[in-house]
Parts: structure tokens; C-alpha cells; sequence
């Protein structure tokens, strides 16, 4: 039978799950990072009412962040030199200032193939970012654009950094320079004891150089010594070195 006690218990009980979920969105538990609202919010609004907002006033969300983001990438990559300059070095303001790694990676993604003093001085920046997959893209970027000096920041890359993965990145990237001075670089990779690093540098030599000696790391020391030594630095695999201005 339905008494009154039944109705305060069942009253109580809903009180209790609309501030449990309140608590929720108040920690952040129920915002999925997409676009679209979480399961829990679709819960709470049924408890709410349709008019709840996920937004908080003074606060802009990180997707609307993002589309910004995108929108400036997509403003720089049509703009004159003299706006695209400014656009970048706001860009790299923001990079600078924001601790999001998720905002960072959408920052490093708008620069695109710009290969501006702020595209530089943005390279470096993710070089020495606390998030590896940053580092990592920032070494693919390096081997995109190739030269001298994406080829000695590779070789610094690969003599500090503790991180297997952006090691592994900086070798295949050094593969993708065309710059002679790599060869030692990934030569001294083949003088470390780790099998894998040693196949990922055969790999890049094989692409650097265009010389196949298969798989064998001993021929492949013998080959750097040899041609490093002997100051073959002009020409790769028959092909001149890149020029390295930017």
C-alpha cells in the first residue's frame, strides 16, 4: 500500500540522485570532451529540465577553444605574408600560455606546412613539450622539411631525449633529411645495444643514402665509418645535398 512514508522515501531518494549527479557536473565527471553532450547529461536533463547548459558563464569550452584554433589556422593559411606573420605569432603566444595539451596539439596542427621564424620557434617549443605525442610531431615535422638544420636538431633530439618513442621518431625522421651530417647521427644509434634502434636507423641510412645493405648493422657501422671519415659530405645516394636556407 501507498503511504505517505512511501512517498517521502521515494521524494528523499530523488533528491538525493539529482545531487549526486549535481556533484558530478560540478567535478567535471560528466562532460565527455566531444562535441556531444555525455550520457550522464542526457540523464541529468531528464531530472533538469531541456534548458540545462553544460557551459559555464566567463568559461569557454575547449571545442569552442579548438574551433578557434582551426579557424586562425585556416585564416593564416590564406593570408597576406604581413597577416599571416601576425596570425602565426599569436598562434605561438597561445602556445606558450596554455597549459591544455589537447589545445597545444591543436595550435602545433593550424601552423600546417608554414615554414615561417614562428613555425621554427613553434617546432622547438613542442620539442621540449611534457607531452611526447608533441615531441614526436614536432620530429615528423623536422624530417618533412629537411635540411642542415632539421637534421642537427634531429641528432640533438636523439642524444637527450629519454622517451623511446621520440627517439624512434627522430631516426626516421633523420632518414627523410637528405642531409649528409645524419649519417653519424644514426651511426651512433647502431653502436647502441637496443635491436630496435638499431633496425629503425638501417632503415633511415637506407633511405638517406640509397645504399641497400640489408639488415646487417656490422656493414652498415663499416659503411659510416668508412664514408664519414672520407668527408662524403656533398652528395647523397647520387643526388646533391639539399640547400639548407629556408
Amino acid at each position: 500500500m501507498f503511504t505517505g512514508k512511501n512517498y517521502r522515501t521515494l521524494k528523499s531518494g530523488a533528491r538525493l540522485v539529482h545531487l549526486l549527479l549535481g556533484l558530478a557536473i560540478s567535478a567535471g565527471f560528466l562532460e565527455t570532451g566531444c562535441s556531444r553532450p555525455g550520457p550522464f547529461v542526457k540523464i541529468h536533463r531528464l531530472f533538469v529540465g531541456k534548458n540545462w547548459t553544460d557551459e559555464v558563464e566567463g568559461v569557454i569550452p575547449p571545442s569552442k577553444k579548438i574551433e578557434e584554433i582551426r579557424q586562425l589556422g585556416r585564416q593564416m593559411a590564406s593570408a597576406s605574408s604581413d597577416r599571416r606573420s601576425v596570425i602565426a605569432q599569436q598562434l605561438l603566444a597561445m602556445y606558450q600560455a596554455e597549459e591544455d595539451p589537447n589545445l597545444r596539439w591543436a595550435i602545433f596542427q593550424a601552423f600546417g606546412d608554414d615554414r615561417s621564424p614562428q613555425a621554427y620557434a613553434l617546432v622547438e617549443l613542442a620539442l621540449a613539450d611534457s607531452d611526447p605525442d608533441l615531441r614526436v610531431a614536432a620530429c615528423r615535422r623536422l624530417g618533412r622539411w629537411g635540411g642542415a638544420e632539421a637534421a642537427e636538431r634531429l641528432s640533438r633530439v636523439l642524444s637527450t631525449e629519454k622517451s623511446a618513442a621520440v627517439r624512434m621518431a627522430a631516426i626516421r625522421a633523420l632518414g627523410d633529411t637528405r642531409h649528409p651530417p645524419a649519417i653519424a647521427a644514426l651511426g651512433a644509434v647502431l653502436e647502441e645495444r637496443d635491436p630496435a634502434f638499431q633496425f629503425e636507423a638501417m632503415l633511415a641510412l637506407r633511405k638517406l643514402t640509397g645504399q641497400d645493405l640489408g639488415l646487417n648493422a656490422e656493414k652498415w657501422r663499416q659503411y659510416v665509418r668508412s664514408h664519414w671519415a672520407a668527408g662524403e659530405e656533398t652528395t647523397l645516394a647520387g643526388r646533391e645535398a639539399p640547400s639548407t636556407s629556408r
